[in-house]
């Protein structure tokens, strides 16, 4: 059960919002994971701040998944995300902000899994 969790400071058309989910479907892959259970949540012209200084472009992600995500394979899918955010949205690479989270606990439809 994956989430990839995504604000831009960008406005995202529903046409660019289908483009991310889309290929983050096809990305979640990289950490052994099937898009049939992924989530994705979307989020435009979000208010981000590094250093005490508003990004005009920016953005920030969060990937969670139930098992263990490896350094390997969350260095290859921070280089995957940050290439489908530059190519959907026009963010470059250094505005992309991306946390990864795993754990042994999720929970889905009154129980977990």
């Amino acid at each position: 059960m994956p989430c990839i969790d995504c604000k831009v400071t960008v406005e995202l058309t529903e046409e660019k919002k289908e483009q991310l989910k889309s290929q983050f479907g096809k990305a979640i892959g990289i950490l052994g994971k099937p898009e049939t259970y992924l989530m994705v949540t979307l989020s435009d012209k979000a208010d981000i701040y590094l250093g005490g200084n508003k990004l005009t472009e920016g953005a920030s992600l969060t990937v969670s998944a139930l098992g263990e995500i490896s350094s390997f394979d969350s260095n290859k899918m921070t280089n995957t995300l940050c290439d489908i955010i530059k190519e959907v949205t026009g963010i470059p690479p250094r505005g992309v902000y991306i946390s990864y989270w795993s754990t042994k606990n999720w929970g889905w439809n009154g129980q977990n899994f």
